[in-house]
This record gives structure tokens, C-alpha cells and sequence, in this order.
């Protein structure tokens, strides 16, 4: 079965890589015909209503500067990796505490909801921080 959908411009890598993500084995194939603007999708049988609405989903909020990991370059990568001691660094405190410590400020610190919240925002930061030290090809992987 063939599925051709809409779509102005597309990172062709990273479509189909996230289309056969989507479908695991099913998929025969993604192909892009810029020309007539238009994605087909050769899948393996049928789609189900949901599955043709998540399709149109991902194909609809696809974004064409997205990269797959074997697009970003290595000097990139080497960037991410830079930045990822300094960004952890920067969030105050968290970098050098120890688990007792880290755990002693939020039980100090979180009281109601914005200070939860600013306590996320210190923790996310620091996942990215640790994400892109051990994976930095992810960070713009999208």
C-alpha cells in the first residue's frame, strides 16, 4: 500500500527514519517527490485509521532542519561536548553536591509549586548537561 502525503520541505533522512520508527518492520520504504510535494510511504498492508492519523501527524509536524545522528557533523558533536562540562557547572550548587546534599537542598527548597518548578528547570539542565557527555550526537537530533 502506498501513502502519499503533503509536505512543503523535508529532511528526507529524517522522515523516514522516524516514519519506520513509528511502524517498525512495516514500512518498504519512504520517498520523497519534491517536485509534486508530496511524501510516499510504502507500508507493508494496511493502516488502521490511527495509524494513517499518527502518520499524518509526524509528516505534518516534520521539521526539515531536524537531523538524523549520522548528519551531525563531528564538529558539532565536538561543541556539544565542550559545552556539557561548562553547562553543568553553571547550574549553581548541583555540579559539586553530593546525593545527601542535593537531596537536603530539595527537601529545604521545595515548598509550593514555583519553587518545584525552578528545581525541575535546575534538573533538566543538568539531563542535557549529561545527555550531550554521553551521547552528544543527540542534541539536534530530532
Amino acid at each position: 500500500m502506498d501513502i502519499e502525503l503533503t509536505i512543503a520541505q523535508a529532511n528526507h533522512a529524517r522522515l523516514d527514519l522516524d516514519i519506520r520508527a513509528l511502524f517498525a518492520g512495516r514500512i518498504n520504504g519512504v520517498d520523497l517527490d519534491t517536485a509534486r510535494q508530496m511524501v510516499v510511504v510504502h507500508v507493508d498492508g494496511d493502516l488502521t485509521a490511527e495509524e494513517q492519523a499518527a502518520l499524518q501527524s509526524l509528516v505534518s509536524t516534520h521539521d526539515p532542519l531536524a537531523l538524523t545522528p549520522d548528519q551531525i557533523s563531528s564538529a558539532q558533536i565536538n561543541d556539544v561536548l565542550a559545552s556539557a562540562d561548562s553547562n553543568s557547572a553553571a547550574i549553581p550548587g548541583w555540579a559539586t553536591w553530593t546525593e545527601a546534599e542535593a537531596l537536603d537542598w530539595l527537601d529545604a527548597n521545595v515548598t509550593d509549586l514555583a519553587s518545584a518548578v525552578t528545581a525541575l528547570k535546575a534538573l533538566a539542565r543538568m539531563v542535557v548537561a549529561l545527555r550531550n557527555k554521553t551521547w552528544p550526537h543527540l542534541e539536534g537530533a530530532q
